[in-house]
């Protein structure tokens, strides 16, 4: 007797159906216009400073995977994990903010501490502050009915 797989709709974090295809081609058209700008403006920089003429087209190549990973990840991230992780995504988002004004951690860039050294990037917390907040306003209107 075969075992019977419950039905996948109900397991999925959204439907294909239900994309946006209009938001879809876009990001894809700004990050194709992105590559190009990057490759067409950098090649004789790179060349220079690199021996590489290609340098800085593949660091934005990789930077671009990445972020597309991330969006997937978090795509198939259900409404409710955003709803209840809220709160520890800010206090994280506090903890970060006090975290880079530690002597000796946070980068120091034309007289100001905003930034925090990742080894392969610099990460600026100030944009990780912003997006944490916006999921916490929203699932704290989520919870009080506004």
């Amino acid at each position: 007797m075969l075992m019977q797989l419950p039905p996948l709709r109900g397991l999925r974090a959204y439907d294909l159906a239900e994309l946006d295809t209009t938001l879809l081609t876009a990001t894809i058209a700004l990050l194709s216009l992105g590559v190009v700008m990057v490759a067409s403006s950098s090649i004789s920089v790179a060349e220079r400073n690199f021996a590489d003429p290609f340098y800085y087209l593949e660091r934005q190549l990789i930077f671009v995977v990445m972020g597309l990973l991330a969006a997937f990840a978090v795509f198939n991230m259900r409404l409710v994990q955003w709803e209840k992780s809220g709160m520890a995504l800010l206090m994280f988002a506090l903890f970060l903010l006090v975290f880079v004004l530690v002597p000796g951690i946070g980068k120091t860039v034309n007289g100001s501490t905003r930034w925090l050294p990742l080894g392969v990037f610099n990460l600026q917390v100030s944009e990780l502050v912003k997006l944490f907040l916006v999921v916490y306003v929203a699932g704290y209107l989520v919870r009080h009915g506004e």
